[in-house]
């Protein structure tokens, strides 16, 4: 299995490639891109590639994303995300991911499964797309996150139970006026472009009172009719300020996830 690795996090890949390679045969790991560049994406797909690892905070993530995904669509992708992400690892998935793993020493000894899972998957004839919308939209419920479609003249026209709940309402007209999505309303020619991603740290106003603190993603995608709407994902931050979890604390966190992994990692490979 060749593995195709876009980021900037060397030591994280490196773990991976340790964990991977007591369950993966014949596993190469490429020479890591670490900048946005047309020509070495190219020179490095030529031998080809079975599976791509992308890490989220890639600068240039979405580009590389588009870039991968139009000229090998056959290739999976999966998204390497921090814990507290998972709608921004989400939205990736709409604009063309297969799959993403939150970070942590136990989901990267999940990693080996899921490739092999995406490898059959890849080999399956085309019908269909490898994560379908229904199961995306499952996973987000799910996960209590929110979940909306609104037209680029601002009006929701669907939402999910998870942000009905999370603002309080039954019905999808009494989000009029809470303050999604974030982008519009705007005119369709101050849309950049269809793959334009805003994310965003927000106060929503609640229709019966009160405000809820939210990081809200939202995406520039073309609908089943081929028009332009506003996809939107609505997270919760209200636990992250309670537990003060900043980006400082993240950090910590995964810094220490990483090291117990290492350790344990290290202990396997010891292993006869």
């Amino acid at each position: 299995m060749r593995i195709l690795c876009v980021g900037t996090n060397q030591e994280e890949f490196q773990l991976l490639e340790l964990v991977l390679s007591k369950e993966v045969p014949q596993l190469e790991f490429a020479d890591l891109i670490s900048i946005w560049d047309p020509f070495t994406f190219g020179q490095q797909m030529e031998g080809g590639f079975d599976v791509v690892l992308l890490q989220q905070e890639f600068e240039w993530r979405d580009r590389a994303l588009a870039f991968l995904r139009k000229q090998w669509p056959k290739v999976p992708i999966v998204v390497l995300a921090e814990p507290g992400q998972e709608s921004a690892a989400v939205a990736t998935i709409k604009a063309g991911a297969s799959d993403f793993l939150i970070r942590s020493s136990k989901t990267y000894l999940e990693l080996p499964a899921l490739l092999r899972r995406l490898e059959a998957q890849s080999e399956e004839p085309a019908g269909g797309r490898t994560l379908s919308d229904e199961r995306i939209l499952a996973l987000i419920d799910r996960a209590g996150i929110g979940w909306f479609q609104a037209r680029l003249d601002g009006e929701i026209v669907e939402a999910n139970a998870a942000l009905r709940r999370l603002l309080g309402v039954d019905r999808v007209d009494e989000l009029s006026g809470c303050g999604i999505p974030v982008m519009g309303p705007r005119p369709l020619g101050a849309f950049n472009e269809r793959g334009e991603l805003s994310r965003q740290m927000v106060e929503l106003e609640k229709p019966g009172g009160g405000t809820v603190p939210a990081l809200v993603t939202e995406l520039i995608l073309l609908d089943a009719d081929g028009a332009m709407v506003i996809d939107g994902l609505v997270e919760d931050t209200t636990a992250w300020e309670e537990r003060g979890s900043g980006e400082e604390g993240r950090r910590s966190e995964r810094e220490t996830s990483e090291q117990q992994f290492a350790t344990m990692v290290a202990h396997e490979l010891r292993r006869p």
